[in-house]
């Protein structure tokens, strides 16, 4: 289980085009620049970042 986790991780690394990539959870609060908001820490410029709309309405 842990193999397949780390595959995904490094996959997404690859397609992200080597960028570090967060996502944002919004578990805290709704305030964009709560770094507790994403699972990877606070994004600058150079980090991509994933919104999953399937948990969004």
């Amino acid at each position: 289980m842990i193999f397949i986790a780390l595959i995904l991780c490094f996959s997404t690394f690859i397609f992200a085009g080597g960028t570090l990539v967060v996502n944002w959870t919004g578990n805290t609060d709704s305030n964009w620049e709560n770094g507790a908001n994403w699972n990877g820490g606070l994004p600058d410029s150079g980090t991509g970042i994933n919104i999953d709309p399937t948990n969004y309405t």
